[in-house]
């Protein structure tokens, strides 16, 4: 799990000498790391249904600032960045990581998901290499994506389905070999995910994605419709 987390961080934080020798600030990431709860063997990530309390959020949310370089061309003030949790309910102990990217346009934008297929392949590769708000550069810097999804829309990324990416368990039974069950994973995130930003509600909403993400959404858009897990 640290390696995974140590390569995202090698790309989000990285520092340069003038011989352009990229050198990884080892202690910021590590720091960053744990304000995200992102290491899943420690007691403070150790938590199962019965600590939650009727009504307690299960979302466990950070705001992110992420060293870019260039204008971002936002017309919206305090933009927001933000990264999370969410304890998934109906299993043993798994926790669903996300990344949400306010629009640079308006709050008034469609809230848009984005899946990315494989099975198993995490939402950061479609984030820094496809729509998402930054590219990476040659010199391992980041730069404002011009044709980013976010400056038309509300982003999330979530990486799914539970073992892929930064989202984990530490309980088998929590790994989804269906696309009932994933979808049904993302049903609870959703719910909670505007529970929790409740000014997004009346947004219209897109469920898209790429590759084997095309297994998930209409699983996900059926469950959605209709109010009601599969």
């Amino acid at each position: 799990m640290f390696s995974h987390c140590f390569l995202f961080f090698f790309l989000i934080f990285p520092t340069f000498s003038k011989s352009s020798n990229l050198n990884f600030p080892k202690s910021q990431a590590e720091k960053f790391i744990r304000s995200l709860n992102l290491f899943p063997k420690h007691d403070v990530n150790q938590h199962f249904d019965g600590d939650y309390k009727p009504g307690e959020s299960r979302i466990s949310e950070k705001r992110v600032e992420f060293p870019y370089v260039g204008d971002s061309g936002t017309t919206v003030k305090d933009l927001g960045h933000h990264a999370g949790y969410y304890r998934l309910p109906h299993t043993k102990d798994a926790r669903m990581f996300y990344f949400f990217f306010e629009s640079r346009n308006s709050r008034a934008d469609p809230v848009v998901i984005w899946l990315t297929g494989g099975p198993g392949c995490s939402g950061e590769l479609a984030l820094f290499y496809e729509n998402g708000p930054f590219h990476i550069t040659r010199n391992m810097s980041l730069a404002w994506n011009d044709f980013g999804w976010d400056k038309v829309s509300n982003l999330i990324y979530v990486d799914q389905p539970i073992g892929t990416g930064f989202s984990y368990s530490s309980h088998s039974d929590d790994i989804r070999h269906s696309e009932d069950g994933v979808s049904n994973d993302l049903y609870d995130f959703l719910q909670a995910f505007f529970k929790e930003h409740p000014q997004y509600v009346k947004n219209d909403f897109y469920i898209t994605g790429e590759s084997y993400a095309g297994h998930y959404i209409p699983a996900l858009a059926c469950s959605s419709t209709s109010g009601k897990q599969k």
